[in-house]
Formats: C-alpha cells, structure tokens, sequence
C-alpha cells in the first residue's frame, strides 16, 4: 500500500468530530452524558429546546447551556435544531405572534395536461 493511501486509511480510522456520527438528543432538556458519546465514537450532537415551556423557560436554557458545555468538554460538535413539532422552524408560535405576517405559507402544485403549443389557462 502507497503511503499515499496508508495516510487515507489513518484518516479514515480516526476522522475528526465533525465526520463521525451524530447522536439526535431528546426535547426533555436532559443532560447528556456527552464524554461516554465521545468515547463510543460519536463526534457530534443535535440538541433540542426542551418542549415544555419551548423558548421561554429558564431552566430549559439553562439545561441546554449544560449540554452545550459538556459537549464542548468532550470534544463534541454541537447542532441545534428549532423543533417544537413539525414543520421546524416554527419557533413555538413564538414569531407569529410577535407578527402575523411572518405565518408559514406554502406552494401548491397546479399542472395541467396539453397537447403540444398553444395557449393554456389554470384557474386557480
């Protein structure tokens, strides 16, 4: 084998954080036991909003500062994701009521069947 590709096997072996596994945590704002996560191997962590009280609980910031500190201590790459239910993104309700407009809209698909050149209408 090349030293070329003994150098790629190595990396392959031992990949940074970034490249290994991530581990999807849990809404309950638990602390995770981020070192025993980097000793299996796990390299990063998506981390939650604790649902209950989504946003505007001091303890569930407080428990994710916990989280993203051990995670940092381990060695652990952090993601977070703004899940409160599905879709993502809707922040709990939280940018909506601070401004109706900001409300999700969505795009429906309208086809129709032609035949060929010419003019086509869609009623919408």
């Amino acid at each position: 084998m090349s030293t070329e590709w003994r150098e790629i096997a190595a990396a392959f072996a031992t990949p940074p954080a970034e490249f290994r596994l991530i581990q999807y945590g849990t809404h309950d704002g638990a602390a995770l036991p981020m070192a025993r996560m980097a000793e299996a191997g796990i390299g990063g962590v998506m981390l939650f909003m604790q649902s209950n009280g989504y946003l505007r609980s001091d303890d569930a910031w407080r428990n994710l500062e916990a989280n993203i500190h051990a995670a940092r201590v381990a060695g652990v790459k952090v993601w977070m994701a703004d899940d409160n239910g599905y879709p993502s993104g809707m922040a709990g309700g939280l940018v909506v009521e601070v401004d109706p407009a900001f409300e999700s809209r969505g795009l429906v698909a309208v086809t129709q069947d032609g035949a060929g050149p010419g003019p086509a209408r869609l009623e919408l």
